[in-house]
């Protein structure tokens, strides 16, 4: 145990007269903890004790008015990752190596704040109020407590959460810390674009942005009562500091990611403590975000790391002198997303310096919102600055970030408005680059893209996708080497049919960052979509051999072979992930969702099982527990694993499916109906919901009720490809073909790439006796798509294409298409296909097309 007396810091200020200057000479005293809260995406000139008369934030302003305000912070980059980790380690986002969101992790090389508190006794908590500070990302290194799950039961946007929750989190936490000293991290995002402030900060009169600051600001309010109530207060450093600011059009950028200019890089930095000057101080000279690490270690005690660059601000928080320092910043993300010039900047009390293919100089005390470049007329302070440039970047001793596990992380960086582009390259040296276009000469091709984009996200059929590929190729045209311009170009070419150019397109992206595994991913899918099987398994190959650490890649490659026939190798790729994630539920499900062989798969569930046992509190591992079950018809123990899901979450529509639908499979249709209506209250569930409850009106024989059920579900989903089937093979049956074709066209426009809605389609269209149903061209159409999704290796769907071609007269390639049909059938030892094409194949030689007699 750590005697207290090691582990108590010293503030010992010179209390002296209102306005005296107090100057420390050793750490704080009494000081046993620190707060830090960090502000996400809020600027400093929306906060009242900066100025900002609208401003609602009296628990920031009564902190800054018995604390010290530094007038002139700067966040080193406009990223919420990049930024927070210059705070925890006092490095520039060129010694930590993280440039951009979501493209590495925070690696080992440097100690962490949370690192150096933990290894003096401290207890260490971090709450974070977003998926870009996920513990993924690596800044979770030194803390006992990490929390950055991003579900809520609350109002909480995808992948973000509110400060309420946040704030719960942390204060759960700390009461239970038993006085114990701490370290805590308390992360707000909710000033972060879309505004959109819980009620009670939505008024009339008040700027939504400064809604959320008015609602972050009342959860600081409770941090601070707490402090009060539970003693802590006086014996607590309590900082806080904005990570970066925004932009409301500013220059044309509405955000924050792009540009170097005050309104992304001026944020609120406060520091708090009982011994500080009653009233208040303010620290006039230009001080930047990574000081806050040098400062934090001197003000405890603790010991500073070698070669750190920033410096301690502890002194001027006593009244000492400040001594005149440029503040230093960089933004690659337009680099990143679509290669355009690096910008990097010096800021000093007086002047603004920004490098890039043109450079820019503003005059901040004459022009504060930087809206007249100086660049020609006062050369000699550019020259005099560009040299500061390159002294304070050539000084910093670079490092690269470490490898990431994907685990999905594009959907949340997108959702969240940002852009996973490429890493930095050897350009990571260049200040002024006449090769490369300058930012603000282009950016209206990032404005329009950002508005492609948000239909792209929004999209949910293939006509949708296709609207936004010729504004994607006239983008391109503008700006060839934009490496998401050409990613996103072939993800909606891929997702509107076209896998050849979607190809072509990721194929140039892949040239212009053959590191971004994103793009990668996608171009391996578009080659099994376009039917190049070898060469789709072959990169994802090469992407494995990127980064063989990465478990989600070596997932979606044993989707890929499992696609393909190879269940071997798709096996042996779970497998491995298993070995490099023993913690991650996902490769254990996937495992047994794949394999085939009795044995093997009780081996798979068993492990599992075990694996479920010691992570018992998670539903969804529960319900693909419960799956697997259900794979070796081990249907009471299913059951079980899907009801305890749904105890630990109520609304867990999916375990709710299933269990329905297991019971229809045990007889006990009365039940699985009563489960099956709870989930038409769960958001999402309502078609699925329905398909239950038509399945078990069906297993009790009641068939009109059945149908009425499915058709109740495709009119929620008209793309539900199991009732779609259920109803057309029930219309069949009952004479009713164009009932039939009814619902699987209906299915087919909602979902063109669904192969088994097309097929059994084009079967209808292209065999049907009734001449007013028959249609050849259609039939074709849909038929060909299907065989193209499938690489041509689907016996059934040939065999069906073929009778397409006969209908239309194309009986060569009808022949043709059959003995193709008839080759994969019997490689398959599917003599039953094997049989009937081979009638078929008679009828087409003679130019008869094939008519079904069941239609």
């Amino acid at each position: 145990m750590i005697s207290r007396k090691v582990l108590a810091v010293s503030f010992a200020f010179a209390l002296l007269s209102p306005g005296c200057k107090r100057r420390i000479d050793t750490p704080l005293r009494d000081a046993d903890s620190v707060l830090l809260i960090t502000l996400d995406t809020t600027r400093a000139d929306r906060l009242g004790c900066y100025g900002y008369e609208p401003g609602r934030t009296p628990a920031l302003d009564g902190l800054a008015a018995r604390g010290v305000l530094f007038e002139q912070a700067f966040a080193q980059a406009p990223l919420t990752l990049p930024s927070h980790a210059t705070m925890m380690t006092g490095r520039y986002p060129r010694e930590h190596g993280l440039r951009v969101n979501g493209r590495g992790r925070l690696g080992g090389h440097h100690p962490t704040l949370a690192s150096l508190f933990k290894e003096r006794g401290y207890h260490t908590g971090a709450f974070v109020g977003s998926y870009a500070l996920d513990s993924r990302f690596g800044l979770d290194r030194g803390f006992d407590v990490y929390v950055d799950d991003m579900s809520s039961e609350g109002e909480s946007p995808p992948f973000e959460l509110r400060a309420g929750v946040v704030t719960d989190r942390a204060l759960e936490w700390l009461a239970a810390g038993k006085r114990q000293p701490f370290f805590c991290w308390v992360h707000y995002f909710d000033p972060h674009d879309p505004y959109f402030p819980p009620k009670a900060f939505r008024v009339d009169d008040m700027d939504p942005y400064d809604g959320e600051i008015a609602y972050v600001d009342s959860q600081v309010r409770r941090l601070l009562d707490w402090l009060e109530r539970s003693g802590w207060m006086r014996r607590t450093v309590v900082i806080v500091v904005g990570d970066h600011g925004e932009s409301f059009g500013e220059h044309r950028e509405s955000g924050h990611t792009d540009f170097l200019y005050d309104t992304n890089l001026h944020v609120p930095l406060i520091f708090a403590h009982p011994t500080l000057a009653v009233g208040g101080g303010r620290v006039g000279g230009v001080v930047e975000v990574a000081d806050l690490f040098p400062t934090i270690v001197q003000l405890v005690g603790l010991k500073l790391p070698k070669d750190v660059l920033s410096r301690s601000l502890a002194d001027a928080l006593g009244g000492g002198k400040l001594e005149p320092r440029v503040a230093y910043s960089e933004s690659l993300y337009l680099f990143s997303a679509f290669g355009w010039a690096q910008q990097r900047s010096v800021t000093s009390s007086e002047w603004k310096y920004i490098s890039s293919t043109k450079a820019e100089l503003y005059n901040r005390r004459s022009d504060p919102h930087e809206k007249e470049n100086l660049i020609e007329t006062r050369a000699e302070v550019a020259v005099e600055l560009l040299n500061t440039l390159r002294e304070r970047y050539n000084s910093m001793i670079p490092s690269h970030a470490a490898s990431l596990d994907s685990r999905d992380g594009e959907k949340a960086l997108r959702s969240l408005g940002y852009v996973r582009g490429r890493g930095v390259n050897s350009e990571d040296e260049v200040f002024l680059n006449s090769q490369l276009l300058d930012p603000k000469e282009v950016y209206d091709v990032a404005v329009r893209f950002r508005e492609v984009e948000k239909l792209v996200e929004r999209a949910g059929s293939t006509e949708q996708y296709a609207r936004a590929i010729p504004v994607l190729r006239e983008l391109v045209s503008e700006s060839p080497n934009a490496l998401f311009l050409h990613n996103t170009l072939g993800m909606c070419l891929l997702r509107s049919g076209d896998a050849g150019s979607a190809i072509m397109a990721l194929e140039r992206a892949v040239e212009i960052d053959p590191q971004h595994k994103p793009t990668r991913l996608l171009l391996a899918d578009a080659l099994l979509s376009g039917g190049r099987i070898d060469s789709a398994l072959a990169e994802f190959e090469s992407i494995v051999w990127l980064d063989e650490q990465d478990v989600d890649v070596r997932l979606r490659f044993a989707e890929a072979l499992q696609r393909v026939g190879r269940t071997d190798g798709a096996a042996e790729q779970c497998r491995r992930a298993i070995e490099l994630a023993p913690d991650r539920a996902g490769p254990h499900a996937r495992l047994c969702g794949m394999l085939q062989d009795t044995k093997q798969l009780a081996t798979a569930v068993r492990n599992f099982h075990q694996f479920v046992n010691k992570h018992a509190g998670d539903p969804l591992s529960h319900l693909n527990l419960g799956s697997a079950y259900l794979r070796l018809k081990r249907r009471t123990e299913a059951v079980a694993q899907f009801r305890e899901a749904i105890r630990l979450k109520a609304d867990f529509g999916d375990a709710i499916i299933n269990l329905g639908m297991t019971l229809v499979g045990m007889g006990d249709a009365k039940e699985a109906r009563t489960i099956c209506r709870q989930a038409l209250t769960v958001p999402g569930f309502d078609a699925q919901a329905r398909y239950c409850i038509g399945r078990a009106f069906q297993a009790d024989g009641r068939i009109k009720s059945a149908v009425s059920e499915y058709e109740k579900a495709i009119a929620v989903r008209p793309s539900y490809a199991t009732p779609v089937d259920e109803l057309a093979r029930h219309y069949v049956g009952q004479r009713r073909v164009a009932d039939a074709v009814r619902v699987l066209r209906r299915g087919v426009e909602a979902d063109p790439r669904n192969v088994r809605l097309a097929n059994s389609l084009g079967q209808i269209l292209a065999t049907c006796r009734d001449d007013s149903i028959r249609d050849g061209s259609q039939a074709v159409a849909h038929l060909e798509r299907a065989a193209q999704l499938v690489g041509f290796r689907d016996a059934l769907i040939l065999q069906n294409l073929a009778a397409a071609y006969a209908e239309v007269g194309e009986f060569d390639r009808a022949v043709e298409t059959a003995q193709r049909a008839l080759a994969l059938a019997e490689s398959a030892r599917n003599t039953a296909v094997a049989g009937k094409v081979r009638s078929q194949l008679d009828g087409y030689r003679r130019g008869r097309p094939y008519r079904d007699a069941n239609l």
